[in-house]
């Protein structure tokens, strides 16, 4: 019985859904479904009941999925064994992460943690840069092309812009044609070169800054209690269910970057970090993209 035909299953039970578990396992869907039937023919019994609003696991599938379970923990421990007392893969890890990133990066610092127990990380969340040319960070995620050519950088890819008002908000001024007349919250340093800043700039003359702000989630904070209009990543602005968007369109989008010292990669608890935050962030960056108005967050 092969484990990757069972963690397939797993993965299904887990998402709910054949297109939640090739998210999870981050491969095609349709791999996702042919080993699901090649384990259902090996075993000569149903283990999915599959269904508009999903698919569940049927009794044997249940089974099949703690027998899964089991050797997912065996698979985890030999993995943990290899990295911590073959590889070195122990110690601590800085890494400079935007602050308005942190609740994306999170899951993937779990999921390390869990694959090497013997990894500790260390987070700084200013504004500014970070400077690895002086070794402030192993590694960091940016939101700017402008990389020393000392440092590798990794595009990951693109987030979107948008600009948001509260419910409140909207109901008192109305909907923006234009900012003239409205009131927004501003940026300030560095925040004033992002794509956000930079629209506002260009956009908000006749529009009263009713406060500035060096970062977003302070200035995201703030519209959703109804101050005023603010740009915004769109991914960072769907958290607050007080928030509409207020622009029919993309107000500006920037990359993100991955970047390290080409010699920390050799390091291996640098190399593995660097590996899984590469493939965790290129699965997530199609959430941070341009899709309108957005999906609320529940979490």
């Amino acid at each position: 019985m092969s484990w990757d035909d069972l963690r397939c299953l797993l993965a299904v039970h887990r998402a709910g859904s054949m297109s939640g578990a090739a998210r999870l396992l981050q491969i095609d869907q349709t791999t996702i479904g042919r080993r699901v039937d090649v384990l259902e023919s090996r075993l000569g019994t149903r283990l999915l009941e599959r269904g508009a609003a999903g698919c569940r696991v049927t009794p044997a599938g249940q089974r099949a999925c703690a027998a899964a379970e089991v050797m997912e923990g065996a698979v985890r421990t030999l993995d943990r064994d290899i990295a911590e007392h073959e590889l070195g893969i122990v110690g601590t890890v800085h890494i400079g992460v935007p602050g308005g990133f942190l609740r994306e990066l999170s899951p993937a610092l779990v999921e390390l943690q869990s694959r090497y127990p013997g990894l500790r990380f260390e987070l700084s969340t200013r504004t500014e840069l970070h400077d690895l040319v002086r070794r402030e960070a192993d590694i960091a995620i940016r939101m700017t092309p402008d990389i020393p050519p000392s440092l590798v950088a990794t595009r990951l890819g693109g987030i979107a812009w948008g600009l948001y008002a509260a419910e409140s908000y909207l109901q008192r001024r109305g909907m923006p044609a234009s900012l003239d007349g409205h009131d927004i919250i501003g940026y300030s340093e560095p925040m004033t070169r992002t794509p956000g800043g930079r629209w506002l700039a260009q956009h908000g003359g006749g529009a009263r800054v009713l406060m500035h702000a060096d970062n977003v989630i302070t200035a995201v904070t703030s519209a959703a209690a109804g101050l005023g209009l603010v740009a915004s990543p769109c991914f960072i602005a769907a958290r607050e269910p007080a928030l509409r968007l207020a622009w029919p369109e993309a107000i500006g989008q920037q990359d993100f970057f991955l970047v390290t010292h080409q010699e920390l990669v050799r390091v291996p608890r640098i190399g593995a970090t660097t590996d899984y935050l590469k493939v965790f962030l290129r699965a997530l960056a199609p959430t941070l993209g341009w899709k309108g108005e957005p999906e609320r967050c529940t979490a």
